[in-house]
């Protein structure tokens, strides 16, 4: 569940401009999905596209006019359930606990919608988050908070990250079909999807993709050493932006926005025994498929993919035309193999929980080896089809995303390792 889509400033008492969204001259929505629509870019033609940012990661010398950071979201609302199970009835002006009054819904989900509030208490905006009705989703949600609340004690004892987004308040509102939970949490600008997609800077400068990569790292470092917590769930939609709103020119080194971690529904602790398929299927790891121990590498992993996606604009492992469950673990494997090499059984341990997806992957074989796809889309030529940046900086981002994305776990490194490599020595000091 994400905010998304438009955090407009309260009232001029706020003191602060946020990034904007365009409703005029807005084409009518797609029948497809924003992460659907993405599927074109897959023909590996970039089209020419507002907000292109130059290669070079040097601060220019002339002067810049100021750019503003538009979002275009679709029109067409998606249908929301309000009955039994269902969300809660929300009316713009609403007032929760005498507090926080609804301006408007800000996105939506299988599990929660996210408005856009004023404080009366403090003046400022914030994001409430209501969660539907039914004992799964209290679950969910109070493991949710229960995360959020471990890292902001350790956030305020520490003063260690600013890469994770920050719960402020939490509280139970009855609804006409039972209680829903509610979360309050500092109010953002849009998420990482949302600037890919849709828009008027949708091409991050070499700069940009090398500090969100930082912040998203630096992030994972955080919550894997100092909170002992697995993610599980990283992606764009889950990764958001807070920006200057003096500079919101995301081409501009000295632009101050970073990304911030969110969405801590499928989070556990890196102590539990995890061994049951995690994360969105187009930044799983390979040893999510197999239901074997996971680990904070596998955090890792989604980095990769998510490094991809803010240099092509499009996803590393598309679900075109996705199997049926009894044959998807094979055939997203076989994707990974073709693009990243063999994967060998004795990288996974086998048990009784996943005999049947080992028999499913190998067969009577130890290793799964498809050969290369046509494309090898993390080449630097094919990186530079889809970005315009030089072939050193190409070379690197090939190199680093390799790193990330080692099939076997146990040689994939820690976030922390990853901040040490050669991909951050220049071009990165934010």
């Amino acid at each position: 569940m994400n905010i998304r889509d438009a955090l407009e400033k309260i009232g001029q008492d706020n003191g602060n401009d946020f990034w904007t969204t365009n409703q005029e001259d807005t084409p009518p929505a797609e029948t497809t999905s924003r992460r659907s629509s993405r599927k074109s870019t897959k023909s590996r033609k970039r089209s020419p596209s507002s907000g292109a940012a130059p290669s070079t990661s040097e601060p220019r010398k002339k002067a810049r006019r100021k750019i503003e950071l538009i979002i275009t979201p679709p029109t067409k609302p998606r249908q929301l359930h309000f009955g039994e199970k269902g969300y809660y009835p929300v009316t713009d002006g609403q007032v929760l606990e005498n507090r926080y009054e609804l301006q408007k819904m800000l996105g939506n989900g299988s599990y929660a919608t996210v408005h856009l509030a004023k404080d009366r208490q403090t003046q400022s905006a914030v994001a409430i988050k209501i969660v539907r009705t039914g004992e799964l989703y209290n679950i969910a949600s109070d493991l949710e908070i229960g995360f959020m609340k471990t890292a902001k004690r350790t956030i305020s004892s520490s003063n260690d990250s600013e890469s994770i987004v920050s719960l402020l308040d939490n509280f139970g509102l009855q609804g006409p079909h039972g209680l829903h939970v509610v979360m309050v949490m500092e109010a953002l600008g849009p998420d990482l999807l949302s600037i890919l997609c849709e828009s008027n800077q949708k091409v991050l400068s070499v700069h940009r993709i090398k500090s969100f990569s930082k912040n998203i790292l630096e992030g994972l470092h955080f919550l894997h050493s100092k909170c002992n917590i697995l993610h599980l769930d990283l992606k764009p939609e889950n990764l958001f932006v807070t920006v200057d709103p003096d500079n919101m020119d995301l081409s501009d080194p000295a632009c101050s926005a970073r990304l911030k971690i969110g969405d801590f529904g499928t989070s556990a602790r890196t102590y539990e025994t995890v061994k049951r398929i995690v994360q969105t299927s187009h930044y799983r790891a390979p040893e999510s498929f197999f239901k074997v121990q996971i680990s904070p590498v596998t955090d890792v992993w989604s980095v990769g993919c998510c490094i991809y996606e803010m240099v092509t604009r499009s996803m590393l492992f598309p679900s075109c035309n996705e199997p049926t469950d009894k044959s998807g673990h094979k055939w997203y494997l076989s994707k990974i193999s073709e693009l990243l090499g063999p994967i060998r059984m004795s990288y996974f341990e086998r048990n009784e929980r996943n005999e049947e997806i080992f028999k499913e992957v190998f067969g009577n074989r130890d290793v799964l080896h498809e050969k290369k796809g046509q494309f090898n889309w993390i080449s630097p030529g094919e990186l530079m089809r889809e970005h315009p940046m030089k072939k050193t900086e190409a070379e690197e981002f090939n190199v680093f995303m390799k790193e990330l994305m080692v099939i076997n776990p146990k040689r994939r490194p820690s976030a922390e390792e990853a901040l040490k490599r050669p991909f951050f020595t220049n071009d990165c000091s934010e």
